[in-house]
């Protein structure tokens, strides 16, 4: 479900080995996201411009620098088991990660990241940290040698975006200031199935 929020991020695993003695083993990573509805919204747009993955272990982060091309995706078109593809075959070191964090730009009075309501209107979209510490998702994952993993990341738009009393909008048009304080998961797709069937028509 969506009041306001983001969506999410798939990764599936396989297997791999490692022989030691050579280059560290790496594996490949596809990250997604997706969403669910949202009242009084025609449009959620979020712009991503990195993605940082926490390795065990390891002193400091992997980035991926998405800021020469900033992906803006409106997060009300990946609904309904759509998702985005945010990252594609990514190679990272093979090994457990901690963590994830997605680095969002939210620059006032550039349109980065906004939402269009029903009536409309469009706001600035304010994400709190988006672009110093970005949304972390704490929730680990392994990427086996050799092999990749497959995760997708789902905002749930509902509980994520605030419309706080008080607080103006940037622009004559939108009179209202919207904040956008996450709720989000990590979804392993290894672990997502489908049920298929008919429903009896007395129910």
């Amino acid at each position: 479900p969506i009041v306001l929020g983001l969506s999410a991020f798939v990764l599936a695993a396989c297997g791999g080995g490692d022989g030691g003695g050579g280059p560290e083993p790496t594996g490949k990573v596809n990250l997604s996201i997706t969403d669910a509805p949202v009242d009084d919204a025609s449009s959620v747009v979020v712009q991503f411009s990195g993605v940082a993955f926490k390795r065990e272990a390891a002193m400091a982060e992997v980035v991926q620098d998405l800021t020469s091309s900033p992906r803006q995706l409106d997060l009300l078109q990946y609904q309904q088991g759509r998702a985005a593809l945010l990252l594609d075959g990514v190679t990272l070191p093979a090994g457990r990660y901690e963590w994830i964090r997605l680095i969002v730009d939210n620059q006032p009075n550039v349109r980065d990241s906004y939402i269009v309501l029903t009536t409309g209107e469009e706001c600035e979209l304010r994400v709190p940290s988006g672009a110093e510490s970005g949304l972390k998702l704490n929730r680990g994952f392994n990427l086996p040698a050799d092999g990749s993993a497959a995760l997708t990341i789902d905002f749930d738009l509902r509980k994520s975006i605030h419309a706080p009393p008080g607080q103006k909008g940037t622009t004559e048009s939108c009179t209202q200031g919207y904040l956008m304080r996450p709720t989000l998961r990590v979804v392993d797709d290894a672990d997502v199935g489908a049920i298929a069937g008919e429903v009896d028509s007395t129910l």
